[in-house]
């Protein structure tokens, strides 16, 4: 399998406002924000990456359905198609407005510094309630009903405890 690319100094060409490039870069941190009152829908931070920076950025919300669909998930690699740069109190922030999806590498590509200078570690990323939801592990599963055990006593149709309603 041949190595994903991702676009050399891309972060930089992001914080000089740039939207004229269409990088290929890695999603290294996957984050649901806050919902606040007035919105309509969730939106989702992240962290991209070109391989040795990154870069905040969110997914404009007609991209949620990525998420969704898992089409978008930590590590995927993606290509900005269409994107704006905007100044947040005294940080570039990327909105991704379009981008194509090239592949997962399951990994970390690169060794991308975060914007403090300190290394991004493969074991301490994590998607932050940022895809899917996913099924808890605590959930309890319901399956067709248990048959009664001869010589048991239970009919169908008598109260259950603890489980499903019986079909009758």
């Amino acid at each position: 399998m041949m190595e994903m690319q991702l676009t050399a100094d891309a972060c930089s060409l992001l914080q000089m406002g740039r939207t004229d490039a269409h990088p290929s870069m890695q999603i290294v941190t996957l984050k649901k924000m806050d919902q606040k009152s007035e919105q309509k829908s969730q939106r989702f931070r992240v962290a991209l990456s070109d391989g040795k920076r990154t870069q905040n950025a969110m997914l404009a919300t007609q991209l949620n359905c990525m998420l969704v669909d898992g089409s978008i998930s930590l590590f995927t690699v993606i290509t900005l198609e269409e994107y704006i740069v905007n100044q947040v109190k005294n940080e570039k922030i990327v909105i991704i407005l379009k981008c194509r999806v090239e592949g997962n590498p399951g990994r970390l590509l690169g060794q991308p510094m975060d914007d403090t200078g300190a290394p991004l570690v493969a074991e301490g990323l994590q998607s932050q309630q940022g895809g899917p939801p996913q099924q808890q592990a605590n959930q309890q599963q319901w399956g067709a009903p248990k048959q009664p055990q001869q010589g048991a006593g239970n009919t169908w149709g008598a109260p259950s405890s603890g489980g499903p309603p019986q079909q009758q």
